[in-house]
């Protein structure tokens, strides 16, 4: 039997408790409802997805591959996957997958310092959480390694107009430069040349925008999806009268990102015009032909480009600055030298130079020490250079590193 309302009442508190009752039965109900009807995420977006404008040759695809499934439902990574499928298993950050190069499998003894400096990832966890908050199972870094008949594989495989003018090129150092790129185009994750020490832990960078203060790449880095290192300054400005210069030593990406896209769909043309013909190569061309010098100028373009309606992984400036990732110059260019130079030359010297010689000389040209915020430094062997292997000792990669492997 309903209870009679009273035509006046008042019980003030009474009332007030019943209506906060109603609101909060309205809140509990909108939750639920929301908790049923919302897909579960893999990820925060980088930014609202825009149309593209340019053409997709030569920036590539639009988006940044997403898995489909939540991450937290995901098997371990395991031998003989699809290289294709890697990407996918981690949706929101560049992928813990360091990749390694070599000619068959073996390295020179005198890299097993440089290549064993990298076993202390094995011992990290990485607390990788999607966005709903669950966490992701494939949290550990893992090592790939490819060989000169895994690199012609994938990229005759996946990069058909690509592989004419690879099968061009006059030495291993520029098939080792374009299959690097061609790898992290198509799995993703830390390229390292195999004369590059670890220093401290990397996982910082696989979310590389998201670094602030002293943990900042670069005071105007901008890139989520990429992070590529610069050589140190005595490089560019006394081989190229530059102030900077990219390198490939040191190189991170998410799959297909579009650097990566607009240099493989744009260098085959290029190659043809400018160097097909010259067939009688120098190993040290190669800097120009597939390396720096030849990533720089693609560089230079591609930000210069920008379109209307970028993709949602263009990015304004990826480059770190070289104190991160290669903070020591190669002994060539090392103090003792460089002080001999700046005398003697300096008549000859352009503004660059001169600038350089003036501070290393307020430093008295003393060994520069590595700083503590630098992930890796770069021992600048030159093995490559000096086609040394066949008279060197070697070790299969294998021995040194576990190394996970896919179908291609």
């Amino acid at each position: 039997m309903p209870i009679p309302i009273p035509r006046q009442c008042h019980c003030k508190v009474g009332a007030v408790r019943t209506a906060l009752l109603v609101l909060l039965v309205v809140v509990i109900g909108l939750l639920q409802l929301r908790s049923q009807t919302e897909p579960e995420g893999t990820g925060q977006a980088l930014a609202k997805p825009r149309t593209e404008t340019m053409s997709p040759a030569s920036f590539g695809p639009k988006e940044l591959p997403r898995s489909s499934k939540s991450p937290s439902r995901q098997a371990p990574l395991r031998d003989g996957q699809p290289c294709g499928e890697l990407p996918a298993r981690f949706p929101d950050s560049i992928p813990p997958l360091v990749h390694l190069t070599s000619k068959d499998g073996r390295i020179a003894t005198k890299l097993l310092p440089t290549v064993r400096s990298w076993r202390r990832l094995l011992d990290i966890d990485i607390s990788n959480r999607s966005a709903s908050g669950q966490l992701i199972f494939n949290n550990r870094w893992h090592f790939m390694h490819w060989d000169d008949r895994q690199i012609s594989e994938l990229i005759a495989k996946h990069h058909p107009r690509l592989s004419r003018s690879y099968g061009k090129l006059a030495s291993g150092l520029e098939r080792s430069d374009i299959g690097r790129l061609a790898v992290l185009h198509h799995v993703g994750g830390l390229y390292v040349d195999l004369d590059v020490e670890l220093l401290r832990d990397p996982t910082p960078l696989l979310r590389p925008a998201q670094l602030r203060g002293p943990s900042r790449l670069a005071e105007n880095f901008s890139c989520e999806s990429a992070v590529w290192s610069q050589e140190p300054p005595a490089h560019p400005i006394f081989v190229y009268n530059r102030s900077s210069i990219i390198s490939n030593a040191v190189m991170m990406s998410r799959a297909n990102q579009t650097f990566l896209t607009f240099v493989l769909n744009n260098w085959p043309d290029w190659f043809e015009r400018v160097w097909a013909e010259k067939s009688r190569r120098k190993d040290t061309q190669a800097v120009q032909v597939t390396g720096p010098a030849m990533l720089q100028e693609f560089y230079n373009n591609y930000t210069a480009l920008k379109p209307r309606e970028p993709a949602l992984d263009w990015c304004a400036n990826m480059l770190a600055d070289p104190d991160v990732f290669q903070p020591i110059s190669d002994h060539y260019y090392g103090p003792k030298r460089m002080k001999h130079v700046c005398v003697k030359d300096a008549a000859r010297m352009n503004e660059l130079q001169r600038l350089l010689c003036q501070r290393m000389a307020r430093e008295k040209f003393k060994e520069k020490q590595v700083p503590k915020s630098a992930y890796t430094v770069h021992k600048f062997m030159h093995l490559s250079y000096e086609n040394r292997l066949r008279r060197l000792q070697t070790s299969a990669i294998s021995s040194v590193l576990p190394i996970l492997t896919c179908e291609i």
